[in-house]
């Protein structure tokens, strides 16, 4: 699936959305040990429970010299450019391997807020993929809500998800901003998707280095995709299932199974942001 196709089914989205902004809570004010208890309790019982789903998610910026054969250490910040990158970490229930990882570096651009605020919009993109998997397995057809499952998206900037919190107020958001701007976008129609088919989203904060494995994993991996730049980054699976639940609410017929989605892939797909 190519930008061209995922911009076209998030147009889809956007126009069965009844209202502009961010669907779910922010929940930014705990205190520090409060907040790593929340994360650490969440997060061991996500893996035993696959309708509450917990994602981590981090951003990092790392400057290097604009030419590359000359060190960093030798240059000031003028001479420097900014590498972003953003990461998420997860326990996916169709795994038994553990920690699963997606990475993500962010083309031209400088601000590590930005970093930030890009890795929650992938992290609900990858949380609504794991959703509409569930939803196949579970046999929950079109149209069927999926109440009682929940998203809970930890975030170590404050900044990023204040700015996330303002996408909830009336008006905050306009139809222009959401067509123009890839974040905004993500964060208006995949979470305005997951609340029309019952799932519950929450942000919340979670103090960064402070032991909690998820953090320091998506940490890891953010500084990794900023210093690779690797531009090459997964399909966007949830926007595929979305459109064939679409299709198959349309002609009466249940989506296809994983295994023959699977079979049906083709050979070679990528994606680049």
């Amino acid at each position: 699936m190519n930008q061209k196709a995922n911009y076209r089914i998030e147009r889809l989205l956007l126009d069965a959305t009844s209202e502009l902004g961010f669907s779910g809570d922010v929940i930014i004010g705990e205190s520090k040990s409060d907040a790593i208890a929340m994360a650490k309790e969440m997060s061991s019982e996500s893996n035993a429970n696959c309708q509450h789903m917990v994602f981590f998610v981090d951003g990092s910026r790392v400057l290097k010299p604009k030419n590359k054969s000359q060190s960093s250490i030798t240059h000031g910040e003028s001479e420097l450019v900014a590498h972003l990158g953003a990461a998420v970490v997860y326990k996916s229930f169709q795994s038994s391997q553990g920690w699963q990882e997606r990475h993500f570096a962010l083309p031209n651009e400088q601000c590590s807020t930005l970093a930030e605020l890009f890795a929650i919009a992938h992290g609900l993109a990858v949380a609504t993929e794991e959703v509409m998997i569930l939803r196949s397995q579970d046999n929950i057809g079109p149209g069927r809500m999926a109440t009682g499952h929940s998203v809970v998206i930890f975030s170590d900037s404050t900044s990023a998800l204040e700015q996330v919190r303002k996408l909830r107020e009336k008006e905050a958001v306009t139809n222009a901003q959401v067509i123009s701007d890839p974040i905004i976008r993500k964060l208006v129609t995949r979470s305005q998707y997951l609340h029309r088919i019952g799932v519950r989203v929450e942000l919340r904060w979670v103090p960064g280095h402070s032991g909690v494995e998820g953090n320091l994993r998506a940490d890891a991996a953010a500084l990794q995709a900023a210093k690779a730049q690797d531009m090459s980054v997964h399909i966007d699976e949830g926007l595929r299932l979305i459109e064939l639940e679409a299709i198959s609410k349309t002609t009466n017929k249940q989506p296809p199974s994983p295994e023959r989605q699977q079979k049906e892939k083709p050979a070679t797909k990528k994606e680049t942001y």
